[in-house]
């Protein structure tokens, strides 16, 4: 079950045949129960249990267990099992390998959403930089942005934009964003082969 935006969780897959598309409201039914509550519940005896569905009982379900998925304290979706009659009770086992699954799930699926945040982060600061560069004439805020840009997006504490002259062979520091940026001198010049950086331009 997966929650749509309409607050509801709606059936999308199962392993065996069942009612079809379901549809289930936070504190309604097991499932909704479970939800609600954020915490896994078994009904063994399903048919008597006061939060039994009629289309599930009438599809011959017995006993049943549910596992909300929680990321980062809201639920996203629920894991359902159940057995026809004859099928044994559930055990208080039995849901804790299901609460097992279903964290490994919301572990996962955190960490997705933690890489698409910080996707969705940097495409923006693209957009911005990209934005200034084809609004702004003023070579420095162009590239002192473009430096601001190139921190944010790699996390780094300072970044230096260099200028090469290749005609002698030096590099000027032209602008710089982070921690030290205050510090770096605008008249900072390295030469060809100067240390890390006049060595990568050098080569």
């Amino acid at each position: 079950y997966l929650l749509e935006d309409d607050g509801r969780l709606a059936r999308r897959a199962w392993t065996a045949e069942g009612p079809g598309v379901v549809r289930v409201t936070p504190g309604e039914g097991l499932i909704g129960t479970a939800v609600a509550e954020q915490r896994g519940i078994v009904a063994n005896d399903y048919p008597r249990s006061p939060m039994a569905r009629p289309e599930f009982v009438t599809h011959g379900v017995r006993h049943a267990i549910v596992q909300p998925v929680v990321i980062a304290g809201r639920v996203h979706a629920a894991v359902v099992m159940s057995r026809p009659e004859g099928g044994s009770p559930f055990l208080a086992d039995d849901l804790g390998l299901l609460e097992s699954f279903a964290a490994g799930i919301a572990l996962e699926n955190s960490r997705l959403y933690r890489a698409a945040e910080t996707r969705a982060t940097r495409l923006r600061t693209l957009a911005r930089l990209n934005n200034l560069v084809t609004a702004s004439l003023d070579t420095a805020d162009v590239l002192t942005s473009i430096a601001r840009a190139a921190a944010e997006i790699m996390s780094a504490p300072f970044v230096g934009f260099w200028l090469a002259d290749e005609r002698n062979r030096t590099l000027h520091m032209q602008a710089s964003a982070g921690a030290s940026a205050g510090d770096a001198s605008e008249s900072v010049t390295l030469r060809f082969g100067e240390g890390a950086i006049g060595w990568s331009a050098g080569e």
